[in-house]
């Protein structure tokens, strides 16, 4: 949820943005540089250092988006450095909303990644990294005594935690609390699932009839 609205808020502020720059195309604004460029490399040093830390630490979406909007500021200030390069020797004004632009369109194509995949999990939509007939065809061939898995859902907590839930009908002469625990293991170790619902039957499901 919160990889959500952090790639909706960057979302919005990239509308802004892009809207403040296409104002200043149409209506350039003067730029002093001298400072503009100060107060951009005292930004992109904190920066730098911000999106080191966040870059060492765990993948998951809500870190990604975390280092999205890092990253925006970091574009921004590099942005603002090369405008005010450009005023400074070419007194070049458009520079600036022009390079605004650019990093705003850098910026959306994260945050669409971002949200698409944030909206994915909390719709309970099947990992990416996932194929259900995979799993389904690895249980019955690796397990001994599954002779079928049915009702098999997936989906994640978060981006680094994939669930799973299924049935599995095994052999009348198999001990169900092995094949439950077979099962675990192979989800674990084959799919990196290590929380999981199994519900072991012998007969017919009970769910269909």
């Amino acid at each position: 949820l919160a990889a959500f609205v952090n790639a909706l808020l960057l979302v919005a502020l990239c509308g802004w943005i892009g809207f403040e720059a296409i104002s200043r195309i149409e209506s350039p604004q003067q730029l002093l540089p001298l400072p503009a460029l100060l107060i951009a490399t005292l930004g992109l040093a904190v920066n730098l250092f911000v999106f080191r830390m966040l870059h060492r630490t765990s993948g998951s979406l809500n870190v990604r988006s975390a280092a999205l909007h890092v990253l925006g500021d970091l574009l921004g200030s590099c942005a603002a450095i090369a405008a005010a390069v450009f005023v400074w020797l070419f007194e070049w004004h458009m520079a600036d909303p022009i390079l605004a632009l650019v990093v705003v369109a850098i910026l959306l194509r994260g945050a669409w990644k971002v949200l698409s995949e944030s909206i994915h999990i909390l719709l309970e939509g099947v990992p990416d990294d996932l194929d259900l007939e995979v799993i389904r065809d690895t249980l019955t061939d690796r397990v001994s005594g599954v002779l079928e898995v049915h009702h098999l859902h997936a989906w994640a907590l978060t981006s680094e935690r994939p669930m799973v839930t299924l049935h599995a009908r095994v052999d009348e002469v198999v001990d169900e609390i092995a094949a439950a625990a077979s099962i675990k293991a192979v989800l674990n170790e084959s799919f990196g699932i290590d929380h999981s619902t199994i519900q072991v039957e012998r007969g017919p499901c009970l769910d269909d009839t």
